[in-house]
């Protein structure tokens, strides 16, 4: 029984090496044409750590091993110059931005936008700023209210709606910086905000382009698929509640000065604590901070496929079809690919924002991206 279990894990190994093939999806424009021509990673394969054969072990090698100081990944050290930015009802949103070597005022600049509680200390986006810098981008790692140790000055949370204040640091750039072309990427909740950024700005927005991570495009399917024991066995969502408690965590001195708003807002702080699920913290918490009669109404607001259309500006849409928090199943391969604009790459492994590849784990996400948004660049500036 052991042997045939062993040849059995062994033959999937091996299949996952050679079903590897990066699936393209995408309206076959001169542009998207020309897109794809010029990144070879796009149209070739992405070779999965053996070991790490499916979006479960990706993604818990991620969150657990991959985070630690001593990984691979994070050997190299990052000097960040943070930047508070005050928006006009008083709250406080950051940028930690890493420098290239050489830069000028006209020095293309990369926002990254993280997920729910990520930061700029966050192992999954070491690797985008780290060769984002060695690429030639100023990178900005955006955070909002509460987030990364940006102190909490208003009864107001970042959140997955929260796509105002990313517009707002947007802005404030392009002012500070106005001969440097704009670019961002954005993991899971943070590629959803800026896709709705760029959904409600329409020809207007100020990015070049965008690369979104692991999107949660609908988050009533993402919430429903969730809510299955299998084939996860409830780690998914176990590990959103984690972050979540953690983040908590972070603003709790700050909202414990706004003591007659949470009475106001009946909000138990000692409940949101003990919630087994997200969703229950975002019916305990979230909803009422934010204003929003249920969380239906909540994650109905927060879904960005039903405006993909509205979106003007090159996208690339990567993401895994075994992702074990956003499955395939939540993402609208439909409606992405009648928008011109877009280009759908999936993978058949990666986990949740992992991607790693190597023998020795390592995301190897960043080189894609950011070859993609390199290309974008140079055709803009050409044409």
């Amino acid at each position: 029984m052991l042997r045939s279990l062993s040849v059995i894990g062994l033959g999937y190994m091996a299949y996952v090496q050679i079903d590897s093939k990066i699936d393209l999806r995408y309206e076959k424009t001169p542009f998207n044409e020309q897109i794809v021509s010029k990144n070879p990673r796009l149209t070739s394969n992405f070779y999965p750590t053996p070991w790490l054969f499916n979006g479960a072990l990706q993604a818990l090698y991620g969150g657990f091993f991959g985070s630690k100081k001593n990984a691979p990944e994070n050997e190299d050290y990052i000097v960040y110059n943070r930047e508070f930015m005050r928006t006009k009802d008083g709250g406080l949103v950051s940028i930690d931005w890493k420098y290239p070597e050489r830069y000028d005022e006209s020095t293309k600049i990369l926002l990254v936008a993280p997920g729910l509680t990520g930061h700029s200390g966050s192992g999954y986006l070491r690797s985008i700023v780290i060769e984002g810098a060695q690429d030639g981008y100023k990178v900005g790692v955006m955070h909002g209210r509460g987030i990364g140790g940006t102190p909490l000055k208003t009864f107001k949370v970042h959140h997955l709606c929260a796509s105002e204040d990313y517009e707002f640091i947007i802005r404030k750039v392009q002012k500070k910086h106005p001969k440097a072309p704009i670019v961002a990427l954005g993991t899971s909740m943070g590629a959803g905000l800026l896709l709705r950024h760029a959904a409600e700005t329409g020809e207007k927005c100020l990015l070049k382009a965008i690369v979104a991570v692991a999107t949660p495009f609908d988050y009533i399917k993402c919430r429903a698929k969730l809510n299955h024991w299998w084939p996860y066995f409830g780690f998914s969502d176990a590990y959103i509640v984690k972050s979540l408690h953690d983040q908590v965590d972070q603003v709790l001195v700050d909202l414990g000065m706004m003591e007659d708003d949470i009475k106001e807002k009946n909000i138990n702080i000692d409940d949101i604590l003990k919630v087994k699920s997200s969703q229950e913290f975002d019916e305990k918490f979230t909803i009422k901070i934010c204003d929003y009669d249920s969380t239906e109404k909540y994650y109905l607001d927060a879904s960005v496929d039903q405006h993909l259309h509205k979106i003007k500006v090159p996208v690339l849409a990567l993401s895994s079809k075994d992702d074990p928090i956003v499955s395939i199943e939540c993402v609208p391969v439909e409606k992405i690919v009648k928008n011109p604009n877009f280009i759908l790459a999936l993978t058949h492994i990666g986990g949740h924002v992992a991607f790693y590849s190597g023998f020795i784990p390592k995301r190897s996400y960043a080189r894609l991206c950011l070859e993609y948004l390199d290309s974008v660049l140079n055709i803009q500036r050409k044409s």
